[in-house]
């Protein structure tokens, strides 16, 4: 529970600096800053999507076990 909760404390940490860096991407048109800035969301967005994926499946696993 213990490290769920951990995951929960970083996942809704990240969420508002996300739609914040959203909210920012959308307004300027640079090519160059968007691009990049877009390139860096999709990678953050890609790690923050593992690690919430690893801990959900590393929990159903640990349950699983214990109902076993």
């Amino acid at each position: 529970t213990r490290s769920n909760g951990a995951v929960i404390t970083v996942s809704t940490t990240a969420v508002p600096t996300s739609s914040a860096q959203v909210q920012t991407e959308t307004t300027p048109l640079t090519t160059a800053d968007g691009f990049h800035l877009d390139g860096w969301m999709i990678f953050v967005g890609a790690a923050i999507l593992a690690v919430v994926v690893v801990s959900f499946l590393v929990s159903t696993v640990k349950d699983r076990h214990s109902t076993l």
